[in-house]
């Protein structure tokens, strides 16, 4: 028995004919070539080659080699210029300066440093600072008392003004939106619209590329419920189809076959980002949008419970030396994962896109009366407050608690919480306002020194604590009201800007793309001129074909995020 060269070229053929096809039809799959090699190619061909005759064959052996050779040029091929793109909008979810500007300096994050180099200023958010009523607040230029967004529970059939890409779609631009909240349902667009983790289906528009939202949907990566009809192979393949890498499924493998939770969640949160990653290059590239926007949340998922880990210092009662060893750079390593990842982007989109990055707000340790180990629990309380006053949308933000009334609820919701006493006869809760012409209200315990001992013997209006309130929980950072504001492209100029509000965004993302913005918005345009193109923003949403859509959101994901129980 001998190696016949021969069988063993005829036993690479098929893999070096599928990696023609898949790099034709996504030039981004090959980033590990040698992988692919040795198990598409020179595995079926040793297997072929000692299953046949020996048989010396120069002929099958230069065949041979121009099959791997032909592989390696697939894989060494520049990738596609997206230079069409003109502007791209970079949505950060919970980036704060705090750690963003120290990695910038030692030189760490070159991608965002890059952005940040040009026009930057501190963004102001406001309270309640619940990331859809901040997205779409960002989106619009419009207060939530006129977009109409109110907290977590919400559709995108509630917004009730245009946002920035329905004023450039009527301009004649096309556009990508890739997960920004509060876009599901999607609509029909001239490009394409792919929904947020609110979400409670895979619809995406097109509908080819919903297989990003089944896989998210499902959780197959966590090993959660399964809630897609496909298969897992199904998926894959058209997840292949569009854009996805081999390493990308390496890291899907790597994740599946971790066995710590938190170091499991760590990873899902990365293979997230290179999944987004992945398919939103491909769409770019499919469908050739003007506007595009990519929205990333991994930085606000991790710091919420990993910045205990962060920033031990900051807690009464510290984690141990030994998980700060192994989770302390769990938050500084999001940052530059997302910052390698905008770096393809920025590399694929070219120098003469202007690239804006925002986020909703910026990030800190828990702060809850001194007491950052204590956490209010959501369920049992919203049932009451539901049975006293009707449907409320009460979410949790780390030591507290923030609801939004609907109208004429307010004063009955402060008589609820006059009345829920707990076993000395005082108010457990203390109903603080969130600030002027602020809609939502915020809750703290008025006690809020807890232990197991008053966890154990404590009641709330007759039930025990332990329903209301849990001690270490697994949430350690909340939401801090800086947010960032970056911008960089041709003609836009350098230096501070010193602090913009959410309310300036869209304007001045309107007046970037050459639209005049309504005049009768809040905000101000701090970059661009003042649009030379008035598009009357009356009718746009009138024309909207909203696709079909349940009704909810994804309260698996809400849990998941910590803001309910």
């Amino acid at each position: 028995m001998g190696f016949s060269w021969k069988r063993a070229a005829w036993g690479a053929l098929p893999g070096t004919a599928l990696s023609v096809v898949i790099c034709h039809v996504n030039p981004w799959f090959l980033d590990w070539p040698t992988l692919w090699i040795g198990s598409v190619l020179c595995a079926p061909a040793l297997v072929a080659g000692w299953l046949g005759s020996p048989r010396a064959s120069p002929l099958a052996r230069l065949l041979l080699l121009g099959q791997l050779l032909l592989v390696l040029f697939l894989a060494g091929r520049p990738r596609p210029a997206l230079d069409g793109v003109k502007w791209l909008v970079l949505g950060l979810d919970g980036a704060t300066e705090s750690v963003s500007g120290p990695l910038a300096s030692a030189g760490e994050l070159p991608s965002l440093s890059w952005i940040r180099e040009g026009a930057h200023a501190t963004l102001a958010s406001t309270e309640p600072m619940f990331s859809p009523i901040l997205w779409t607040t960002l989106a619009t230029g419009r207060p939530l008392e006129e977009h109409g967004v109110r907290g977590f529970r919400t559709s995108a059939r509630d917004v009730r003004v245009p946002r920035f890409w329905d004023y450039a779609e009527a301009a004649g631009h096309r556009v990508g939106t890739w997960k920004w909240l509060v876009t599901y349902p999607p609509r029909q667009v001239n490009g394409f619209q792919v929904p947020a983790w609110l979400a409670v289906d895979p619809t995406t528009h097109p509908a080819n590329l919903s297989f990003a939202k089944e896989l998210e949907l499902s959780q197959r990566m966590e090993r959660v419920q399964v809630e897609t009809q496909r298969g897992l192979l199904w998926i894959a393949v058209d997840a292949v189809w569009h854009g996805f890498r081999l390493g990308t499924f390496v890291e899907a493998v790597a994740t599946l076959g971790t066995r710590d939770p938190r170091e499991r969640r760590v990873r899902a949160e990365r293979l997230r980002l290179w999944m987004d990653r992945d398919a939103f290059l491909h769409a770019l590239w499919k469908h050739q949008v003007d506007l595009a926007t990519f929205s990333i949340y991994s930085i606000d998922a991790l710091s919420h419970r990993f910045w205990q880990f962060h920033e031990p210092t900051a807690f009464e009662v510290p984690p141990t030396e030994a998980d700060v060893g192994r989770f302390g750079n769990v938050v500084t390593n999001t940052y530059r994962d997302v910052d390698e990842v905008v770096g393809e982007l920025l590399q694929a989109v070219g120098q003469r896109t202007v690239v804006v990055a925002l986020s909703d707000h910026g990030f800190q340790a828990l702060q809850s009366g001194g007491h950052s180990r204590v956490q209010p629990r959501t369920a049992r309380l919203e049932e009451r407050l539901v049975q006293a006053v009707g449907s409320v949308d009460l979410t949790r933000l780390g030591g507290r608690m923030v609801l939004v009334p609907g109208d004429g609820q307010e004063a009955a919701v402060r008589a609820f919480f006059a009345g829920l006493l707990d076993g000395s006869g005082d108010p457990v809760f203390r109903v603080e306002s969130l600030g002027p012409d602020r809609a939502g209200l915020g809750l703290v315990l008025a006690k809020p020194e807890v232990d197991t001992e008053r966890l154990a013997q404590d009641t709330v209006g007759g039930e025990p604590l332990s329903d209301y309130v849990r001690v270490k929980p697994d949430f350690s950072g909340e939401h801090h009201p800086d947010g960032i504001f970056w911008a960089r492209g041709p003609g836009l100029p350098t230096g501070s800007l010193g602090t913009v509000s959410l309310l300036d965004v869209a304007p001045t993302l309107l007046s970037l793309m050459d639209v005049a913005p309504d005049p009768d918005l809040p905000g101000r345009a701090v970059l661009g001129g003042s649009g030379s193109r008035a598009i009357e923003s009356g009718d746009l949403l009138e024309h909207h074909q909203w696709l079909d859509g349940k009704e909810g959101v994804n309260e698996e994901r809400l849990r998941a995020l910590g803001y309910v129980d």
